[in-house]
């Protein structure tokens, strides 16, 4: 199975109106993910019929373990697993 992050904006917008949605859904999805970090629950501005199909038909590839917030929110911990064994540790800061 595609992991949405295995995609490039162009394979994501050409899957997403294969869909029958707007091309301008993708570009939404894309920057959420790699600006923002953004689960695909947190993606409010998209409606939640999509959001359960991405998160169906496009997983992330890895497991949340843990989050964590600090300075207000500006910084991001996660732990994640990837294939069901590695370990990552992630620090996002915006």
């Amino acid at each position: 199975m595609t992991n949405v992050f295995d995609l490039s904006l162009p394979e994501l917008t050409e899957r997403v109106t294969s869909w029958g949605l707007p091309a301008f859904r993708a570009k939404q999805v894309y920057a959420q993910l790699w600006r923002r970090g953004a689960s695909y629950e947190e993606m409010t501005d998209l409606p939640r019929d999509l959001r359960e199909r991405l998160n169906d038909e496009l997983p992330f590839g890895f497991e949340l373990l843990a989050e964590r917030a600090a300075d207000g929110g500006a910084t991001r911990k996660a732990l994640l697993r990837f294939g069901g064994q590695h370990l990552v540790e992630s620090v996002l800061m915006t």
